[in-house]
Parts: structure tokens; sequence; C-alpha cells
């Protein structure tokens, strides 16, 4: 059981650098990884005099994994009045699962300090004793800018992990002098998680005292970050240490990406001119005064707020002023989980995400009817995503039939999803430009393009009082229990999904131009239908069916095809249908001439088979069928029985 490395002997020819009196039992050695060492301790056996240190002069990266016992890195070596080192050439160093690491060298010194020169990514997680990072040199002329008085132990990082450290409190060990900052000149990346007694990061670097400048206003100990993720820090409250003391605003001038998460003391966002990307999760009611500043630069918004239910009178909370709602926004996504873009306050904000492509609302309590006036900016919005809005109704009053794009609400919408809205009576009257509709679980749901059409179809038409859906592809209706009636699908469908809609009597293919054209990969289609109760009768299934599949449907009696033609049929599948009499046969010719996978279970109404399919039983792929259809065995007498009438 390994404890200690290997004894090191003393380079003769150190490695680059002033090393004198240096051991090192891997002089080479660029890749370290130490995993599951259950009882290893330290880094050399037997002490060393004094001047006498461990080296790894050309690592490059060091993994330490699962080794509850280790306390500490190897002792640094170098220059005692500048910089030392044990890692000279290391650029990744990841810490994960070490109970008992707690210190980054073996001895606490009185001068000098230890330092990773060339470090460029920094993961630690998991080390519950570790309270601090390791204490940082005065940087003077040893990083290129201008940061003569700030300190970093990481000149050259620029990826930093921290996760699930109980203890970590402190950016560095011992004490920093005033007028000296903290700082990471180089990090593009920050990523903090689970560390509950972290209540801040560090006080920045005053750019117009330490970056020889005048303005003293402007201050970072992230001068390049870009992308900043903090999530479950139960004390973290502020941006910067000293931010209570000086009163200026630490800042990031250089942050694009945000991700806030779980951090209930947290009630400011970050001062960053260029923040174009904000995800916030289970923020406070208090971080909507800093949300309005940024929507008019934001390209990417995810937002959800807890406690939002007493700001809904609090319109002052998103008041955009005039002159913001001047400038259009380059927002292309958002996500809202949360009330308070929907009340009269907000509405002049709308006005400005006419870039606006994908839009999801969910947990909006106060969604209770559709809102064109919020929809009527959005003329770019392709895609639309609403769930668990268990208020929304549908429309506030009838609303007249668009005849004209212009007063067509979303004009360019592709996509639509709608789930679990248990309230929801009719969908908006929806574009022609609509290629694909999942709807599900939406227990009330009654009318699929509108209440005002009377009617429960999906119907294609001509333009006017009838509802044109040339490009509708796709269709989802999953556990909708009050749609009723007759269902006409519109001819365009390529792929078609109905699931749990016990009330849906009769299902029906248009009729129109693809029942004589060529049938191509482009316009095959899927029909997979399961759980329906009602449903009877399923007509005039087109000839460019490739894949049907239906289950559960125990009062479906009869399948018909248009002509009874179904070349193109690739798979056919049915199953626990109790009161199918016959699969669709026609007349004359080959019916089935495609068909390459084919299933009947339980059906006990489907006496036999139509007669084309039975000559191709031999030449399926697949097969599952119950042993009636394919007669007796005489190597198997267990399916005898099966030929054997009883009627």
């Amino acid at each position: 059981m390994l404890i200690h490395l290997l004894e090191a002997p003393l380079l003769e020819e150190p490695c680059g650098g002033d090393y004198a009196m240096v051991y090192s039992t891997f002089p080479v050695l660029k890749l370290l990884e130490l995993e599951y060492l259950e009882r290893f301790q330290g880094w050399e056996k037997t002490e060393r005099t004094q001047g006498e240190h461990v080296l790894f002069p050309r690592l490059e990266k060091l993994s330490i994994q699962k080794c509850p016992e280790l306390i500490t890195l190897p002792e640094a070596t170098g220059d005692h009045t500048a910089v030392r080192s044990a890692f000279p050439a290391l650029k990744v160093l990841e810490l994960e699962d070490l109970k008992s690491f707690q210190r980054w060298e073996a001895a606490k010194r009185t001068q000098g300090v230890i330092m990773f020169p060339h470090l460029l990514k920094l993961s630690l997680q998991k080390c519950p004793e570790l309270i601090e990072l390791p204490a940082a040199p005065l940087l003077e002329n040893l990083c290129a800018g201008h940061f003569n008085m700030a300190r970093s132990a990481f000149p050259a990082l620029m990826v930093l992990e921290l996760e699930d450290l109980k203890s970590f409190q402190k950016w560095q060990a011992g004490k920093v002098t005033q007028g000296e900052q903290i700082a990471f000149p180089r990090l593009e990346k920050l990523s903090i998680k689970t560390c509950p007694e972290l209540t801040a990061l560090p006080a920045g670097t005053f750019q117009g005292r330490s970056l020889g400048g005048n303005d003293m206003k402007e201050w970072s100990a992230f001068p390049e970050l870009k992308e900043l993720q903090l999530y479950d820090l139960k004390s973290f409250q502020c941006w910067g240490v000293t931010e209570a003391t000086h009163g200026e605003q630490l800042t990031f001038p250089n942050l694009e990406s945000v991700l806030l998460g779980e951090c209930p003391r947290l009630t400011t966002l970050p001062e960053a001119p260029k923040l174009s990307v904000l995800d916030i999760k289970k923020g406070n009611k208090q971080m909507c005064q800093r949300i309005a500043r940024y929507i008019t630069s934001l390209t990417n918004l995810n937002l959800e707020l807890k406690d939002t239910e007493t700001a809904l009178g609090e319109h002052s909370l998103l008041v955009v002023s005039k002159e913001d709602c001047k400038h259009k926004s380059p927002l292309v996504v958002m996500k809202l989980c949360c009330n308070m873009f929907f009340h009269s306050g907000a509405l002049s904000m709308w006005t400005c995400f006419v870039q606006l492509q994908d839009l999801a609302i969910y947990n909006c309590k106060a969604l209770v009817h559709w809102p064109e006036k919020e929809f009527q900016s959005l003329v770019t919005l392709s895609k639309l995503k609403i769930k668990g809005c268990s208020s929304l109704t549908g429309y506030a009053q009838t609303p007249e039939p668009s005849t004209t794009e212009s007063c067509q609400l979303l004009p360019r919408l592709g996509s639509l999803e709608i789930e679990n809205c248990k309230n929801l009576v009719a969908v908006f009257d929806v574009p022609a430009s609509l290629k694909k509709m999942d709807i599900s679980v939406c227990a009330k749901l009654e009318y699929i393009f509108g209440k005002q059409q009377g009617k429960s179809e999906l119907h294609q038409g001509s333009c006017g009082d009838d509802r044109s859906l040339p490009c509708l592809e796709k269709l989802c209706i999953d556990g909708c229990a009050s749609l009723s009636g007759v269902f006409i699908l519109p001819a365009s469908l390529k792929e078609i999904y109905i699931h749990r809609c016990s009330n849906i009597q009769v299902l029906s293919c248009q009729l129109d131009g693809l029942q004589t054209l060529e049938v191509t990969a482009s316009t095959s289609v899927s029909l997979m239908i399961r759980d329906c109760d009602s449903l009877s009768l399923v007509l005039n299934l087109p000839i460019s069916l490739k894949k049907l599949d239906i289950r559960r449907c125990n009062r479906l009696i009869s399948l018909e095809s248009h002509l009874g033609d179904l070349s193109s049929l690739e798979e056919l599948k049915v199953r626990c249908c109790r009161n199918v009499a016959s699969l669709p046969d026609g007349p004359q010719g080959p019916q089935y001439t495609s068909l390459r996978w084919l299933e009947i279970r339980y059906c006990p109404g489907i006496k036999t088979l139509p007669g084309w399919v039975q000559q191709q039983l031999g030449s399926l792929q697949e097969k599952d069928l119950d042993a009636c259809y394919e007669g007796p065995r005489l190597l198997k007498p267990n399916t005898w029985k099966y030929a054997i009438s009883r009627d």
C-alpha cells in the first residue's frame, strides 16, 4: 500500500531555473495521476535538511482523487524572497475527494509564498477541510500589464472550478496589506458551486491606482473574465469583500455570460457592460430592478425567480423608459419562469423583442389569457413553448379570424409546444407557417386552432374562414381527454402521434394530391395511435403511409385506406385492439409490397390476414404474430390448438 513516493535523488543538473539542493524522483515526468490511494500521506519518506525540497520540474498535469489521508502538496522550492514552486511547469491541477486536504505546502512559512506560475486550469472538488487558496505574492513585473500592487498565486490561470468545498472562505492565505488586492489577471472562466461559507468574491484591484490610470471608480479582480457560474452558495451576498467599505461597484469589463442559482442572499447583478447571456435560477424579486437595465443588450435570458407573487403589483420593478424602448433588443432566446413579465408595467418591454426567435414560458400563474398584446411585437419568433401555466385558459374574448399576415400573431412561428396547462380550453389562432405542434397533458383542451371555429377538426382549406396549414409536418397530441369528435388531418403531415385522447371518435386523413403523387422519402407518413378509448374508425390512410402503429384502442373497428393501396407501408403494428375485425385490403394488385415489419398481437377480432400479407410472411425482416395467423407448426405440437376453429 503506497504511503509515500519513491526516494528522490539530488538533481546534479537542475532542469532550468535556480533549483540548488533540489531532489526529484521524476525529473522528466509530465503527467501524474494518483487515485484511490487510501493510505497515501506524503511526497517523501524522509525529512530533508533546510533548502532541500522535492521538485517536479517538467510536470504539466497533476490529478489527485480519493486519497483521504493526503493533507498537503509537496514543499515548494526557489528563491524565498520572491517566488518558489514545486511545480514550475504545471498547467493543470485537479484535486477531488480529498477528505483531509487543507494546506498548499507542508510547512507554514514566515517569509516567501507559494506560486503556480504557469497554471492554466485549477479544479478543486470535495475537499471539506480546505479553507483558502494559497498565499499570493505581489505580481509587480511578474505579469504583463500594470498589476504592481496586486497579488496573485495564479498569474496565468484561465479556468477556476470550485465545487463542494464545505469550509472554503478565503481567496488567499494570510492577510492582504492595505492598498493591495487579490487579482486573477488572466482568468476567463470561474465556476463556484456548493461552497456554503463563501460570502463574496475577492476585492477588486483599483484600476486607477494599481493599473496606472486616473479613474478611481472602476475596479476589478477579474479583468479578463468572460464566463461566471455561481450555484448553491448559501452565504454569498456581494461581488467584492470591500464593496460596502469603498462604495465602488466591482466591475467585470469583459464578462459575457452569467449563471446564478440558489444564492438566496444575493440581491444584485454584476456590473458587466458586455453581458449577453444571463441565466438566473431561483433568484429573488430584488434582482428584478437590475434585470431591466440589461434587456436591451442581452441575447439570451433564462429567468427563474421565486417569491414573485408579491411582485405582481410592483410595476416599477420592470418599467423600461421610453428612451430604452427606442433601442431594439438583440435578445434571441428567452426562457421565463416568473410572473413579472405579464403585467401592464412590463408591456412596453415586449416592444423591444423584435429579434426574439425562441421563447419558453414555464409555471407562470399570471398568464391567464393568451398574451396577444405582448405577442404582437414577436414578428421573428420561430419557437414557442408553454409549460405548467395552470391559470392559462385561452383567449380573453373570442377573436376575429385573421385574414392577413399583418394581423396574424407570430407570423413566422414554426414550432409550438404546450404541456401541462390543465385549464387550457383553446389554443390561439396559429399561423400558416407552423411546422410542428406538440400538445400534452391539457385535460380541458377542446379546440386546437382557436375557439372561434366552433369545431375541433385539424383542417386544411382555402384562406379565409378555414384555417390553412400547408406547412404542418409533425403533430403530437397526448393526454388531451376533452378533444372529441372527428379529426381531419392535413395532408402535409409526415409524423402523427395521438396518445391518451379518450374522446376522439374518428380519425381521417385529408384526401388531396398526395393520394396520387409518386411517393418519395420526403412525403412518407408515420401514424401512431395509442390509448384512444373512443376511437372507432381510422379512415383514408394515405398511400404515402410508411409506418402504422396502433395500440390499446379497444373500440376501434376498422382501418381503411384510400383505394386500398398501402404499397409504401414498411411497418404495420396493431396490438391490444379487441374489436378490429380486419386490416386494410384492396380488390386488386399487391397491397403490401414494401412491408418488412409486421406485428399483430392480442386482436381476437382479426380472424385472418389479408391474402397479400400472408404471401409475404416468409420474406419479412421482423414479425411478432399470434400463433393463429401462422397456422400449426408440425414440429411444435403446442401450436396446433391455434388451427382449430372454436366458433
